[in-house]
């Protein structure tokens, strides 16, 4: 019964170890590619949407960021050619 209870520890600490490398590690990199945002804005965005809206908020935060930061990165490269031109 104890060799039992002590596997089941175990298998919830490596669930848990893998769940945290995957959320911390592997889902930031994945998104940069998808996405091309770099991994902090990918966690800051899933954490800012989490706390503001909840899970909603954490699975739509990622597109609204994405959507955000292309319209800003533009933005700046139309600033940086009016300078360039004047």
């Amino acid at each position: 019964a104890i060799d039992s209870i002590l596997r089941a520890i175990f298998v919830l600490i490596g669930f848990a170890l893998i769940q945290e490398i995957e959320n911390n590690i592997v889902t930031p990199f994945i998104s940069k590619k998808l996405f091309d945002l770099p991994p902090v804005v990918v966690l800051i965005s899933l954490a800012l949407g989490m706390k503001l809206a909840g899970f909603l908020g954490a699975i739509l935060g990622l597109p609204l960021t994405a959507i955000i930061y292309e319209f800003v990165k533009d933005f700046l490269e139309a600033q940086k050619k009016k300078q360039i031109e004047v």
